[in-house]
């Protein structure tokens, strides 16, 4: 029979509480952009020139962007590790939000492979972004 790890309440309520703070915020900067969307535009074409020869400004504003998907990678990555070193999926004293399967030994492995892979592709799609952004506006300077 598959050892089952029980849900945390406490892990829940905080879980829930995030997502719908995640949530509100999303709709409050949607709603702020869209409003503010014609003064944005006109800033951005009158200082057009000064954004295109200053990339390095546009580059840590890509970076300042990416920075949850990067830290949400870095923490898959840790998680993904842990399993494989304690062979366990969820890895021991883990709280979980609903109760989870336990899977052990090869399977519990390769559950944190794959944690460790999504990892490293979240990271390399967020470098794949600002390199573009970057040479973007590299043939944007050579061509003004």
């Amino acid at each position: 029979m598959t050892q089952i790890q029980k849900a945390d309440p406490t892990a829940r309520r905080m879980t829930i509480r995030l997502v719908v703070l995640i949530f509100v915020m999303g709709a409050i900067m949607i709603s702020l952009l869209e409003i503010n969307q014609q003064n944005i535009s006109n800033w951005l074409e009158g200082n057009i020139d000064d954004i295109i020869n200053n990339v390095w400004v546009v580059i840590i504003a890509c970076l300042i962007m990416i920075a949850p998907i990067v830290i949400f990678a870095l923490y898959l990555f840790q998680f993904g590790l842990s399993c494989i070193r304690s062979k366990r999926f969820p890895p021991p004293e883990t709280r979980v939000i609903r109760d989870t399967p336990v899977l052990e030994g090869k399977a519990g492995i390769k559950r944190g492979q794959i944690i460790v892979g999504l990892s490293v592709m979240l990271k390399l799609l967020s470098l794949g972004f600002v390199v573009v952004l970057w040479r973007l506006f590299a043939s944007l300077e050579s061509a003004l």
